[in-house]
């Protein structure tokens, strides 16, 4: 029969194996050691790792923040640019990008007809030049607030210029409601602004176009509210006109004829015509005025109240005048050395003065012809004297200093201010022939031409009367003490052979003519 015998625990109480050797005891320690170190080690990267996550977290949210925050900051950014770039600063208005692209919108929907209107400011630069931009931009934010309280609800105004505005209407699409609301901006415009103690005065010219009525495009609409604002300014301002199709018309008419005129200049189609000055006391041609004439190989002789106008449109009237000089200088030169006249009259256009180099076209033409200085007589609208600037007056005189006589032609229908004629080394005035063709029956026009050679004689000043047609006329204006004159009773304009024969034949016969 078999016993079971007691073992002792080979393992005691501090759990090192009884009877082990040194280094299993060591060994196992060690593995003890490196569990509690893995393991406080572990726990350690679980908080590190913890802590990383929560800060993390946070950073994420403040970044979240920051760009919802920056996102935000830039559409309010992103939207007052929008309403800069759509608006006008001075006036708060709608400027011109906001006015096309509110056009685009409204023509691509369907809102119904409208009405755009273009209106400029009349007389707006004497305000700034006169008063200084301060008070300029006071009477423009003033206008605004003029528009805004006179065009109908619902009108879109912008200001697309610096006088310019642009107003979009709707429900206007009858003559009598647009006729309406542009008497209301006139009458509104027409009151005065003050500004610091000083009144100021504008006046409002329109110009009115209907969409879909008289144009299927945005582009053409703008362009047809301004042609018809064109002739608004044409007709004297102060007023509203509707786009007519033969604006267009017209319009494109003069455009070619500006192509023409240059290409003409070029190849010599324009010529200078010559119509004589008569000594009124003598009979004799004293003088000749050149006069432009355009002879068109398709449209036959152009008259120059039609291409005159577009040189000045065009930027051509220097060329014009340049051309002119030259040819005229030339043939006249003869003349002059002949002793058939004593001058050559040339038409010299206020543009021309203001800010051409005339003066050095002068000084070509004179070394080019020959023609004495004192033999050139330059002639100059009453009106332009009256307007002249600065800067024109010396240029007058140093005009007058080389020799050149100086002419006021159209006299009598300028301004009253006749302070110019002490201010512009003047030789000639010529009378007006408005008061020339009534003179047989106004008492009045006698008047005038009366006092007008007393004046002259006064200041020393030669007169020439202009448009005598009748041998009445001219009896009367060489009672009246007039030096020289001009018409259709002595000559028509002519080309230079005709007019040279003429000449011919007066030095044959140099008594009065007509005789009376």
């Amino acid at each position: 029969m078999l016993k079971v015998l007691a073992v002792p625990n080979p393992i005691d109480e501090s759990g090192v194996v009884k009877g082990a050797e040194p280094d299993v005891h060591s060994r196992m320690e060690r593995l003890r050691e490196r569990a509690q170190r893995e393991r406080r080690a572990r726990l350690a990267a679980e908080e590190i790792l913890e802590a990383k996550s929560r800060e993390l977290f946070l950073l994420n949210q403040t970044l979240e923040r920051r760009v919802a925050e920056r996102t935000h900051e830039l559409e309010i950014a992103k939207e007052e640019a929008v309403a800069l770039a759509e608006r006008d600063q001075l006036t708060g208005l709608a400027n011109r990008a906001s006015l096309h692209s509110t056009l685009k919108k409204i023509s691509a929907g369907e809102t119904g007809p409208f009405v755009l209107l273009g209106i400029d400011l009349d007389h707006f630069k004497e305000v700034n030049d006169s008063l200084g931009h301060a008070a300029g931009d006071h009477l423009l934010r003033e206008v605004a607030r003029r528009f805004r309280g006179t065009l109908p609800k619902g009108s879109f105004i912008a200001r697309v210029g610096g006088d310019e505005f642009a107003a979009v209407c709707f429900g206007a699409e009858n003559i009598r409601d647009l006729d309406l609301i542009c008497a209301r901006i006139v009458s509104a415009l027409s009151q005065p602004c003050f500004y610091r103690g000083y009144e100021m005065c504008v006046s409002a010219s329109i110009g009115t176009a209907l969409y879909p009525a008289d144009a299927r495009s945005i582009d053409d609409l703008l362009r047809y509210a301004d042609l018809a604002l064109y002739e608004t300014k044409k007709s004297g301002r102060n007023g509203a006109t509707r786009f007519s199709p033969i604006m267009s018309l017209r319009l494109e008419e003069t455009r070619s004829l500006s192509v023409d005129l240059r290409n003409a200049l070029l190849n010599g189609e324009v010529e200078p015509w010559y119509q004589p000055k008569i000594n009124l006391s003598t009979g004799r041609p004293i003088g000749v005025e050149a006069l432009a004439r355009w002879n068109h190989p398709a449209r036959g002789l152009v008259p120059p109240a039609v291409f005159v106008p577009i040189a000045e449109e065009h930027a051509l009237v220097d060329e014009l005048d340049r051309y002119m000089l030259l040819r005229a200088s030339a043939e006249a030169a003869k003349w002059v050395a002949a002793g058939l006249i004593d001058h050559l009259s040339v038409n010299l256009s206020p543009r021309h003065i203001e800010k051409g180099d005339f003066l050095a076209d002068i000084d070509l033409a004179l070394e080019e012809s020959g023609l004495p200085p004192a033999a050139l007589e330059m002639e100059i609208t009453e009106n332009h004297f009256v307007n002249a600037n600065a800067e024109s007056l010396p240029k007058l005189a140093r005009l007058a200093a080389r020799g050149v006589t100086i002419s006021l032609d159209d006299f009598g229908v300028g301004y009253s201010n006749l302070s110019y004629l002490r201010k512009i080394p003047l030789k000639t005035v010529k009378i007006d022939r408005s008061f020339t063709e009534d003179i047989e029956h106004c008492a009045d026009s006698r008047a005038i031409i009366d006092a007008i050679t007393r004046l002259a004689k006064a200041f020393g000043l030669n007169t020439v009367a202009e448009g005598i047609e009748t041998a009445r006329q001219l009896e009367i204006i060489r009672n009246l003490n007039c030096d020289e004159g001009q018409g259709f009773l002595f000559a028509r304009p002519m080309p230079a052979d005709a007019c040279e024969a003429y000449l011919l034949s007066r030095r044959k016969n140099p008594q009065p003519w007509p005789m009376l």
